[in-house]
């Protein structure tokens, strides 16, 4: 009876399935701020709000022949909200890296983004002019290589919901010319047809630096507006503080009794240390009669960890 014992156990053991061992690095943000919106029509608000709060676990196993398996969920924490909790996937993906480049499948930012999109919005909250390209986008598989000073990224959407950027794909680069110079492109394109392509480039001189984005959307429908967005920056770090300040034009292409809104904004990011900073975003939007004209203050402190 004991050796019977015994002998399942050993077996049980022999078969059960090995721990993975991953390297796991666990991160977060805490993010909250106080809105203060001016409309030109109507009272003006203020609000606590949560300004990209978020939860993250990274991993990463090696497999061996300079090839590393990796994956990565990164979960909205609503923190201005009692018992809201995780209320959403920011990222969530798998994915092999090693000579090749790296492939990965899941939620994840887009290549457009991630090469051309920061260039057009930097801000935390209030946002500069009108962004039109996807964001992260849900059931992407994207590759990602660099050689020496250009690195670029291709993506494939097959989200049939239509939902975070629908199907589609996307091709785009960047290039540093030299230590002051960078380079940036993209193209985009839906099921429906409809293509986005844009480009950047930053210069940065010492602690200083500025950059000029733009971005417009061809409709597969001839008789559908062509919207375009362009946008400047400028900005600098003092210390422990940096500073930016842009201004953009959105060309909404459908005539001029919706007039071309404009906008102005400016950030201030204080680093205190410890993964503590203080900010103050501020943006005016003009309108020209495609909607309402209206500022927004916001005053946020961060912690990251």
């Amino acid at each position: 009876m004991k050796k019977t014992l015994i002998a399942t156990a050993v077996s049980a053991a022999l078969m059960a399935p090995v721990a993975a061992q991953a390297d796991v690095t666990v991160y977060g943000r805490v993010h909250q701020g106080i809105k203060i919106v001016n409309p030109e029509v109507g009272d003006s608000t203020t609000d606590f709000v949560n300004v990209g709060s978020r939860f993250g676990i990274k991993a990463s196993s090696d497999l061996g022949n300079g090839m590393t398996a990796s994956a990565h969920y990164e979960f909205t924490t609503d923190s201005d909200k009692k018992g809201a909790g995780v209320t959403d996937t920011r990222i969530a993906t798998v994915g092999v890296s090693g000579g090749f480049g790296s492939i990965n499948l899941g939620n994840q930012w887009s290549a457009w983004y991630n090469k051309v999109g920061v260039h057009v919005d930097p801000t935390f909250a209030v946002g500069g002019a009108h962004h039109i390209g996807p964001f992260r986008t849900a059931n992407t598989i994207k590759y990602s290589n660099s050689f020496g000073p250009v690195s670029f990224e291709l993506d494939a959407r097959l989200d049939g919901t239509g939902k975070e950027g629908g199907d589609g794909h996307a091709a785009a680069a960047s290039i540093a010319v030299n230590d002051n110079i960078t380079l940036a492109a993209g193209v985009d394109n839906t099921k429906d047809g409809d293509s986005l392509t844009g480009g950047a480039i930053q210069v940065s001189m010492g602690n200083y630096w500025a950059s000029i984005a733009q971005q417009s959307r061809d409709p597969d429908n001839d008789a559908a507006a062509e919207p375009s967005t362009t946008q400047v920056w400028v900005g600098g770090s003092f210390g422990n503080t940096a500073a930016m300040i842009g201004t953009g034009q959105h060309d909404n292409d459908t005539g001029s009794m919706n007039g071309e809104p404009s906008d102005i904004t400016l950030g201030i990011y204080h680093n205190i240390g410890g993964g503590l900073k203080l900010l103050y975003e501020g943006h005016k939007a003009d309108s020209d009669g495609a909607g309402e004209d209206k500022t927004a203050h916001l005053f946020g402190i961060r912690l990251d960890f």
